[in-house]
């Protein structure tokens, strides 16, 4: 069963055998130090660092159409720029987690979404408030 701990906890809580595994990004494994608590990781990639740029929405809505398309040709340049960063630096957290002794195992992402997707379709009380349309737009575009 899932156990909630406080991140500031978490890694006292790994030691101790409180909880025996945790959730988050290769780099904040890395930062928080939690692989020397932990023996193995498991690739899911569904959870990954990212950058969300915002704006005030008053503040867009000043911009010019001109500035508004400069704004999102740099956003696009800078998601493949952050994209490719990522993967990369993941890449080579996976080395150091591998050189640090742990074990690292890529899940079989497909069988699990197939497992996940249809409990999740199965229960109308997690579905009713989704916007099954919208939904099925994402799933295309995972394709």
């Amino acid at each position: 069963n899932p156990t909630p701990i406080a991140f500031s906890e978490l890694y006292m809580a790994l030691q101790t055998g409180t909880v025996d595994g945790q959730d988050n990004p290769l780099p904040t494994v890395q930062s928080a130090k939690f692989y020397e608590v932990t023996k193995s990781i498991t690739i899911t990639n569904h959870l990954v660092d990212s950058v969300w740029p915002t704006i005030n929405e008053a503040k867009w809505q000043s911009l010019s159409e001109n500035q508004k398309n400069i704004v999102l040709e740099a956003l696009e340049e800078a998601r493949i720029v952050c994209d490719e960063t990522n993967l990369g630096r993941e890449a080579e957290l996976i080395e150091f987690f591998k050189s640090e002794g742990l074990s690292v195992y890529n899940a079989d992402i497909d069988a699990f979404s197939e497992q996940v997707l249809a409990k999740y379709l199965d229960n109308k009380t997690m579905t009713a408030t989704w916007d099954l349309e919208i939904f099925e737009k994402v799933q295309e575009l995972g394709k």
